[in-house]
């Protein structure tokens, strides 16, 4: 067989008049090669088709049995549904099937091949999006905190025109997260999407038949912005695959490995700073994704005058403890002086926050997510039952919580009169400084004098909370020049 530039030469010399025995013999090929290849006029080389399994096979009798389990799975869920291994399994030991592993493989993935493309009329078209269009949706990854791992979820908000994304950092997926992860981008980027893209996200809203109902503080909050938000089909994840892409685009490029996270808020901020690649190109049309970006940017809607506040208002009524449980499973501390109360409760995306019914704040908490229980105390608010009842410091709260240590076996020998003199003294370093920069001053005081004061622990805290006990203090500036120039004029006089 001869190579194309064979070809090309042979149909170059005809076409210059050039007899066959010629180009034959200059070729060094039979002259009946080249007057097939001179009069040859179809070039397109046929879609190569294997003609393996196309007889019969053992497998034939069995075909209809495996079409019912097939069929079958399609009514249950989709994690308890035949592999083809399973029903190769069941032909063996149901039917008697005594044929190789594979031929039930091929079969299998053939019919759910042609089934797919029967359910979606011929397969996905590639959807073209106009700019300004995004996709959301959230992932999981872990976190390294203070306190150890915590697996944290993460939303993504993805242009799929210019392929930019912004990410946000969440404890939960509740629409007040939503909203809120939204609007931090939307300030951020200057403008407001028209159009948002979700799939059947609980917290934001939840398909019910045909109809998807929004929850009230996405919906207040989509009207305040006044962007369309549209809902993708049920298991329709090629609606926007495109964040979808992007979610696992963003986890193996940002959070691999597990990054260190001490204020959440911060590093959200920071994760909306870094967003913009400027050198990065569109992986399909080839430009600078900022170009695109920019295009994105010019059909945003402008931001409202007003920001919108991201937050859902519930009423509740504190137990014996001045405490409030949310859900059965989350505990937030209010007042010890505020038993059997209503309070009004702000859940936003990162806080809680506690109102009286008057409208002042009495607690702010950081927001509990998951199904596991937890507690919020406000240990500075538990401090004022103390100070009135101090004969209930060996089974209060607040001693239960402080850390077991010096200051606490001192707080511990104290007297009513003299826990009460000392706790208000705790309480007021606690909010000039911080809790656990007071306890840390009471700890070291207590360990190392045998009497000190109120004034001693305001000291210590201040320096605990301005430079830290063991850290070496500044030595300033060097004052050896005006020893020598004091001591030149001596020795002069």
């Amino acid at each position: 067989m001869l190579v194309m530039e064979q070809v090309e030469e042979i149909r170059r010399l005809e076409g210059q008049g050039v007899t066959c025995s010629a180009i034959a013999k200059r070729l060094g090929v039979s002259r009946p090669t080249v007057m097939t290849y001179a009069d040859q006029e179809d070039f397109v080389v046929p879609c190569p088709v294997s003609g393996r399994g196309s007889g019969p096979s053992i497998l034939d009798p069995l075909k209809p049995v495996i079409d019912g389990i097939l069929k079958q799975d399609k009514l249950v869920w989709r994690k308890q549904r035949h592999t083809a291994k399973r029903v190769w399994e069941r032909l063996r030991d149901e039917h008697g099937f005594m044929g190789q592993y594979w031929l039930v493989q091929r079969y299998v993935k053939a019919w759910k091949e042609a089934d797919r493309l029967e359910s979606d009329a011929g397969g996905f078209n590639v959807l073209v999006w106009e700019p300004g269009i995004t996709q959301i949706d959230f992932g999981e990854a872990d976190f390294e905190e203070p306190w150890g791992v915590s697996r944290l979820a993460y939303l993504v908000v993805s242009f799929p025109a210019s392929n930019q994304g912004f990410t946000q950092v969440f404890r939960g997926e509740t629409a007040e997260c939503v909203s809120q992860g939204m609007k931090d981008v939307f300030m951020f980027i200057g403008g407001v999407s028209p159009v948002s893209i979700f799939d059947n996200a609980a917290g934001v809203g939840r398909r019910v038949g045909d109809e998807v109902r929004e929850s009230e503080v996405f919906r207040r909050f989509r009207l305040h912005y006044r962007f369309e938000a549209r809902w993708c089909n049920p298991y329709a994840g090629h609606e926007k695959g495109h964040v979808e892409n992007k979610v696992g685009a963003v986890r193996r490029s940002l959070f691999v490995p597990a990054p260190r996270v001490e204020d959440l808020e911060v590093f959200n901020q920071a994760l909306l700073v870094g967003a913009i690649d400027e050198q990065a190109t569109h992986y399909r049309k080839q430009e600078k994704i900022a170009v695109l970006f920019a295009e994105d940017q010019h059909h945003l809607l402008p931001l409202p005058p007003r920001e919108f506040d991201v937050v859902r208002w519930a009423e509740y009524v504190t137990d014996k403890y001045g405490t409030i449980t949310v859900d059965g499973l989350h505990q937030y501390s209010v007042s010890p002086l505020m038993p059997h109360t209503r309070v009004i409760v702000g859940f936003r995306a990162h806080q809680v926050e506690i109102c009286t019914v008057t409208g002042e704040l009495v607690a702010t908490h950081p927001r509990s997510f998951g199904k596991r229980r937890s507690r919020q105390f406000d240990q500075v608010a538990m401090m004022a039952a103390l100070i009135y009842k101090p004969g209930a410091w060996q089974q209060s709260g607040f001693r239960e919580m402080m850390p077991a240590g010096p200051g606490r076996d001192f707080l511990d020998h104290l007297g009513k009169r003299d826990l009460s003199m000392w706790l208000v003294g705790i309480r007021d370093q606690a909010v000039a400084h911080g809790l656990a920069e007071t306890q840390d001053a009471l700890d070291w005081l207590a360990s190392h004098r045998d009497g000190f004061s109120l004034t001693d622990l305001g000291a210590v805290t201040s320096r605990v909370a301005g430079y830290g006990l063991f850290t070496i203090p500044d030595e300033g500036p060097d004052l050896g020049w005006y020893d020598q120039a004091l001591m030149s004029r001596e020795a002069v006089a």
